[in-house]
């Protein structure tokens, strides 16, 4: 993968022990997915489509249900859990990480 935010992609190709390696167009590292443009738009739709998956189990599951506390923690467990599961990974990117003064 060939990392650039130039318009028209850069043509290379890289070789490890004489065999050419498939270029990748998206990659996974540490938990996160990267295009070429190092954005993270893809892991942003993965994540938030996860988190809606779970929101709508626990919306089929949960109709009967007459505790609120059970929901708010199958919420907390199974949705926000994975939305805010890589806040780390955007805060130094969006600058949630810096201190205010």
């Amino acid at each position: 993968m060939t990392f650039t935010l130039k318009n028209v992609s850069i043509e290379t190709s890289y070789m490890l022990q004489g065999m050419v390696l498939k270029e990748v167009t998206l990659m996974k590292d540490l938990g996160g997915a990267l295009d070429s443009r190092l954005a993270y738009k893809h892991h942003i739709q993965s994540v938030l489509g996860k988190a809606r998956l779970n929101s709508g189990l626990i919306m089929r599951n949960s109709r009967n249900f007459s505790c609120s506390e059970t929901l708010t923690v199958l919420y907390f467990g199974l949705v926000r859990s994975q939305r805010w599961s890589t806040q780390t990974l955007f805060s130094f990117q969006w600058g949630w990480g810096k201190k205010r003064r």
